[in-house]
């Protein structure tokens, strides 16, 4: 297999007082090399190098390692983040010169040569993906019950239109938010959904 890149280490730095976070990429000795980021430095300058290091994924290909970490960057949020010091979305980079045994005449050789590595990677994005859309539902379900207990109807429909998105297909337990059901109708419905009440209410259209 050609390499695109020499090894590269995907990493997650979190400092052993206080918790925060740090997420990189290097083709350095992880434990002898603290990072590069202005904010996590000072951080480190701060708080004191107490800190542990995970390593995420390695790979050797470009582009799977930029795939890797734009996934990681948007679940994770890490700009947005008060846990992580990234100031930017990590891209995975452009690891050229010496870090790139196969540079010529600027283009990346055998990108996508190793097809297994990039099957296991689209594999971790799309877990990770389904554990943040998962969180999502479970948050914009407990969301809309509340404010309809609340009787706060703006705010229950803001989070009953996050809960309805995340439905995937039709679901035979009538208890269950379909995505056909509008919000009026979850609204008024006094305790659990049924099929019943869905053709009392809809009259026979739903």
């Amino acid at each position: 297999m050609i390499n695109d890149i020499l090894e590269t280490k995907v990493y997650e730095k979190t400092h052993n007082k206080t918790g925060q976070k740090y997420f990189g990429i290097t083709t350095r000795d992880t434990n002898r090399y603290d990072g590069s980021g202005p904010k996590w430095l000072k951080h480190l300058e701060e708080h004191g190098n107490d800190h542990s290091t995970e390593i995420l994924f390695t790979t050797t290909s470009q582009q799977e390692l930029r795939d890797f970490c734009e996934a990681y960057s948007k679940v994770k949020n890490i700009v947005e983040s008060d846990l992580y010091s990234n100031e930017r979305p990590e891209h995975g980079g452009c690891l050229g010169g010496e870090a790139n045994p196969n540079y010529k005449d600027g283009k990346w050789a055998g990108r996508h040569d190793d097809k297994e590595l990039e099957r296991r990677v689209q594999k971790e994005a799309d877990a990770i993906k389904y554990e943040r859309d998962k969180d999502l539902f479970i948050k914009s379900q407990m969301n809309a019950r509340h404010h309809k207990r609340r009787q706060n109807p703006d705010r229950a429909r803001y989070w009953f239109d996050k809960w309805q998105s995340g439905i995937r297909g039709n679901d035979p337990n009538g208890k269950s938010l379909q995505k056909t059901d509008t919000f009026e109708f979850w609204y008024q419905c006094d305790g659990s959904m049924s099929w019943e009440k869905r053709e009392a209410f809809y009259g026979g259209d739903s």
